[in-house]
């Protein structure tokens, strides 16, 4: 009997240290976002953001993080007065409307990202790491592709 004890209190041991490093592991991975826009101007990464009428004013920098995404329902002009930023496997997704982003300073758009819009920077703009870009791009800097950073057959 004491023997198939400690075997029970051993396995319930190691079960409870596998819930545990479990529940570890997913209290601390980071979750993505997804927006529709313009609903949720104002909100999350675009909380400072406000306007109306399909033109929204960013003040300082837009950073879309890991795996956010972006779907439009309706025409949208972004002004951002500082710097984009999509971070890895961002989604920006026009869905048949006109999405215009206008940014003062940089555009980096990183890793697997995949954007539908026409974006227009003050400073360089970056395409890195199999990132794919739809849309119309003018820079006030340097256009810079990375690594298989795509655009599209002109």
């Amino acid at each position: 009997m004491s023997e198939r004890y400690n075997e029970f209190l051993f396995v319930s041991s190691i079960l409870r240290s596998v819930l545990l490093l479990v529940l570890l592991l997913f209290s601390f991975g980071s979750y993505a976002a997804s927006y529709s826009l313009p609903a949720d101007i104002g909100t999350g990464a675009f909380s400072n953001c406000s306007g109306g009428g399909g033109v929204f004013n960013c003040t300082g920098d837009l950073r879309l993080n890991n795996n956010d995404s972006v779907l439009l329902t309706g025409d949208v002009s972004l002004n951002i007065s500082g710097n984009l930023d999509l971070r890895n496997s961002v989604s920006l997704d026009n869905n048949g409307f006109v999405f215009d982003i206008n940014v003062v300073g940089t555009v980096d758009i990183r890793a697997r990202a995949i954007i539908i819009a026409d974006i227009s920077a003050g400073g360089d703009f970056k395409i890195k790491n199999n990132a794919n870009f739809t849309g119309n791009i003018i820079s006030g800097g340097n256009i810079e592709i990375d690594n298989n950073g795509l655009l599209p057959a002109m």
